[in-house]
């Protein structure tokens, strides 16, 4: 029998490899119950500039280091990072053709200063999946889920990593807004590809990850 069931972590505006996955699983289940695991990218998302990759990080009460369920990890303040991540979106998308036209509702979800990372990850999920249109049903686990050998759900959940971010993706290509000095940059959010190819970019999400 084919694994129908898919078991995914909940990103930062998360990267196209994320979205291949989770549009190919009938049902998708994120897990709030896992704890808080450095180097992935569940408090972080990458996008391109004019000087290279940039990591927009997103500062966390107790830092990174801290033994806390996902569900119940709060989000810092101290900084002004919702200033400072705006202001290199708009440094780096500004040309592109549609990110005037999606400037609003990005501004809508920052405004809103979410307490829990779990609630802007999934805001930023819903955000990309209604600028891409993309009607898909997802369901938050209701206890930590054990990975069991001949599951028929496919996990996940570590697949992510910083480290593995460059060519985590299928055969993918468009034009990027800095291309002509770097070369197509693969590997970051779901973001650029909004950006640059507006709701067609899902079309892309038909290929595979690797």
């Amino acid at each position: 029998m084919s694994v129908k069931t898919l078991l995914l972590d909940s990103e930062y505006f998360p990267g196209i490899a994320w979205f291949q996955l989770f549009l190919q699983y009938e049902q998708v289940y994120i897990e709030q119950h896992e704890y808080f695991v450095r180097a992935t990218m569940r408090n972080r998302c990458f996008i391109t500039g004019p000087n290279g990759v940039m990591s927009l990080s997103v500062p966390l009460k107790g830092g990174r280091n801290q033994k806390t369920l996902m569900k119940d990890i709060e989000i810092s303040y101290a900084e002004d990072w919702v200033k400072d991540h705006l202001r290199s979106l708009d440094a780096c998308y500004r040309r592109t053709p549609y990110y005037e036209y999606y400037e609003p509702e990005l501004n809508k979800v920052f405004s809103r200063k979410h307490k829990f990372l779990m609630d802007l990850n999934l805001d930023t999920i819903s955000l990309l999946c209604s600028w891409l249109k993309l009607k898909k049903d997802r369901t938050l686990t209701d206890k930590y889920q054990v990975p069991a050998m001949g599951s028929e759900i496919l996990d996940a959940r570590a697949q992510f990593t910083v480290a593995g971010r460059e060519g985590s993706t299928g055969e993918i290509s468009y034009i990027q807004p800095f291309q002509d000095r770097m070369g197509f940059v693969s590997g970051l959010s779901t973001l650029d590809a909004v950006f640059c190819c507006g709701n067609t970019a899902s079309s892309m999400f038909n290929k595979p990850s690797k």
